[in-house]
């Protein structure tokens, strides 16, 4: 083979790998709410039933705390690939390019965490409403079972099976 066809081939590779990567980060994220669900449904089947409006506020604080934590958690996961990942295309690019060329590897990883992907959101402002998605999905079924009376488990069922 050529150069220029052993070039195109080591791109698509590449290429191919990116690919990988984006769908092992989606694939992550995911995990983790799985896992953020999970942790709230437990902790609600063991409540059993919300019957006061201080219960239902200690409730609703409790969750508003976990997607908090699931935001930092995911923006320390988040930055922390994105940095292994820059080191990761460095050492790929290290034959091609010239050293001086390639930018500061925390510049690169800010840029990436604060730019908007989307032309609206950052990666942090894209987790925060994530979260927030979640809090009001349980937050509402809270207000619910407060309201009409229903088990916690009925709650549960209701979040992560859609019944």
């Amino acid at each position: 083979m050529s150069q220029a066809e052993d070039l195109v081939d080591d791109f698509v590779h590449h290429a191919h790998l990116q690919e990988r990567y984006k769908t092992a980060q989606g694939n992550k994220v995911l995990r983790y709410i799985r896992k953020l669900n999970k942790t709230i449904a437990e902790y609600l089947l063991k409540k059993r039933a919300i019957e006061t409006k201080k219960e239902y506020a200690r409730v609703s604080r409790w969750i508003k705390e976990q997607c908090i934590s699931f935001t930092s958690q995911m923006l320390g996961i988040v930055e922390k690939d994105v940095m292994n990942h820059f080191k990761a295309e460095t050492d790929w690019l290290s034959g091609e390019i010239d050293e001086q060329k390639i930018p500061n590897e925390n510049t690169v990883v800010k840029e990436v965490m604060f730019a908007a992907f989307n032309d609206v959101d950052t990666i942090e402002t894209y987790l925060e409403a994530l979260a927030l998605r979640i809090y009001r999905i349980w937050d509402s079924q809270l207000r619910i079972a407060y309201t009409t009376g229903i088990s916690t488990k009925q709650i549960v069922n209701e979040v992560l099976d859609g019944r």
